[in-house]
């Protein structure tokens, strides 16, 4: 929680709000279903706070990209697709062989997790958001 306060000092106060949010409500969506799908634990209990330092990291590298790499002109309408199908897929695949639910539960749990994958669809508004949503997923997860 300091790393973030201190980043966000540095990155500019308030000044990237909205993207602030943003991005800690894709990340707390991403670390959601992660730990809906391995049953708990500590880890995401834990990564649930860190998600702000995340997040402020993020806007720091947007704001000193010196060669714009986040800021694509391109329409990522299939790329986004393609990474909400992977991830409502790794839903679909890990509670089908979870073994210590109900089929009833199975089916309720889906149904949540796909709801929230579908959400985590809607804030990726622009390259910079996917990027950073399959970055963070990719790398702790």
């Amino acid at each position: 929680m300091l790393y973030a306060y201190f980043l966000k000092i540095r990155n500019g106060g308030n000044r990237h709000q909205l993207q602030r949010e943003n991005l800690v409500t894709l990340y707390r969506k991403i670390n959601y279903i992660m730990n809906r799908l391995r049953g708990g634990g500590t880890y995401f209990g834990h990564m649930y706070t860190r998600i702000l330092g995340y997040a402020e990291y993020s806007i720091y590298l947007n704001n000193t990209d010196k060669d714009d790499y986040y800021h694509k002109d391109y329409n990522i309408a299939k790329q986004k697709a393609l990474y909400i199908g992977l991830l409502k897929q790794l839903i679909n695949d890990e509670i089908s062989t979870d073994y210590e639910i109900t089929e009833t539960d199975k089916t309720k749990r889906k149904k949540e997790l796909i709801k929230i994958a579908d959400e985590i669809g809607y804030l990726i508004t622009e390259y910079f958001y996917l990027e950073r949503a399959q970055e963070f997923q990719f790398s702790h997860y």
